[in-house]
């Protein structure tokens, strides 16, 4: 108290995730972290490499904002906070038809926090027989009272028989808080200290923070070559202040420019005759770790045609690394849904209900989308219209065609 903090601080759009942070990422991907609940708004732990389906933000993120009117979300690389009480950025909706007011969701003093947040955080308690809290005064409710359901449970399993007890609470804080007397084991320890020695225990290795960067390339018979960023679930990334696309047969060059605060529209680049089949794409960043401009190389063949490239960059020794992955497109199926009857919709697809292994903590249920007719594909990440596979807790949604392609579904 009073102290001046030591040291040069770093924008949280800049800061390089913690031993803690890392530790997390590495036991989420390894599944003996089901779930994280945080109260930051910092944006870090998403940035890390938590999955968004592991994570609840109760508290908002300072760089996500989302429509008013049909709940579509939108990371952006810069602090979008609206600065009003209504907290509207000034953007507005990019889905088809939509065209709602977009509005931060970083959660004010006095105000509600999002029901749908709140509900998943305490039903992940009720399951929980293990919960961890990190470096939180547990003195702010609803968040307070998630740990509290397990410690509870373990205080009155451990009065009624010392030997034999499944739930418990373990608190890591330098500061006594309100839940130490249900607490199973309290730590007075810097969290980055307790959980490298947790991992040396486990025998699991913390891995360094890369920044990973999820950029789509299609093009369409309109002869147009689209390049977007998207995060793990598919929600629309703000990333690129500018992209150059070279067509290697022509030597015809065509670079856009933007404004790091546009809106997600992607790039669009027209391809005429002449240019060939090859094209080199170089993206330049917003860059908040420095990133260097990244080429990504692009074959144009048929009709239609799609790439996802997951690119990781290192801040450390400020290289790239790129991987194509599969986008599991269907291009003759992923719009054919718009205008189709139920009735029609079911004939195609008579699986109502669906159970696919990329989203495997909910069924996803097909109905007319709620985004007005338009949504985005978790799958194959392309716009999709009307009829959608759906989990509306986490968002989640995949083209039917998709859907009914991928080998690890089953359904009713």
């Amino acid at each position: 108290m009073g102290t001046k903090r030591k040291g040069r601080t770093v924008p949280t759009l800049s800061a390089i995730p913690t031993p803690c942070h890392m530790a997390l990422v590495k036991l989420a991907e390894e599944d003996k972290l089901k779930y994280l609940i945080s109260q930051n708004t910092d944006g870090i732990h998403r940035r890390s490499g938590i999955p968004t389906h592991k994570l609840s933000e109760l508290h908002g993120n300072t760089n996500l904002e989302v429509c008013s009117k049909c709940g579509k979300e939108y990371l952006r690389d810069f602090s979008c906070s609206g600065g009003n009480k209504r907290h509207r950025t000034g953007r507005y909706c990019s889905v088809e038809g939509c065209n709602g007011a977009l509005c931060d969701t970083v959660i004010g003093f006095g105000e509600n926090l999002p029901f749908h947040v709140v509900q998943r955080g305490f039903e992940e308690a009720q399951q929980a027989d293990l919960c961890i809290c990190l470096g939180s005064s547990l003195t702010v409710t609803p968040a307070a009272d998630m740990p509290k359901l397990v410690g509870e449970k373990g205080k009155k399993e451990r009065q009624e028989d010392e030997g034999n007890h499944s739930h418990n609470l373990v608190i890591v804080n330098l500061q006594k808080t309100p839940l130490d007397r249900l607490a199973t084991l309290r730590i007075f320890a810097k969290c980055d200290y307790v959980m490298e020695g947790l991992m040396r225990e486990l025998g699991l290795d913390i891995p360094p923070f890369l920044l990973r960067r999820n950029i789509v390339l299609s093009h369409d018979a309109d002869r147009r070559v689209t390049v977007a960023a998207v995060d793990s679930d598919g929600t629309p990334v703000t990333l690129f202040v500018g992209a150059k696309a070279t067509f290697k047969a022509s030597g015809r060059t065509q670079k856009i420019e933007r404004d790091d605060k546009d809106s997600d529209t992607p790039f669009i680049f027209n391809w005429k005759e002449g240019d060939g089949d090859d094209i080199n794409v170089k993206l330049f960043f917003v860059g908040h770790y420095k990133e260097t401009p990244l080429t990504i190389a692009y074959r144009i063949h048929d009709e239609y045609g799609a790439k996802k490239v997951v690119a990781t960059f290192d801040p450390a020794c400020g290289r790239w690394e790129q991987e194509e992955v599969d986008t599991d497109l269907d291009y003759n199926n992923v719009i054919s849904t718009k205008g189709m009857t139920e009735e029609m919709i079911l004939k195609k697809y008579p699986k109502k209900t669906i159970f696919d292994k990329r989203h495997p903590e909910h069924p996803l249920t097909l109905k007319p989308s709620v985004y007005h007719g338009g949504y985005r594909c978790n799958g194959c990440f392309k716009l999709g219209s009307d009829w959608v596979y759906t989990c509306p807790d986490c968002q989640y949604d995949l083209h039917p065609a998709c859907a009914q392609d991928h080998e690890q579904m089953s359904g009713e």
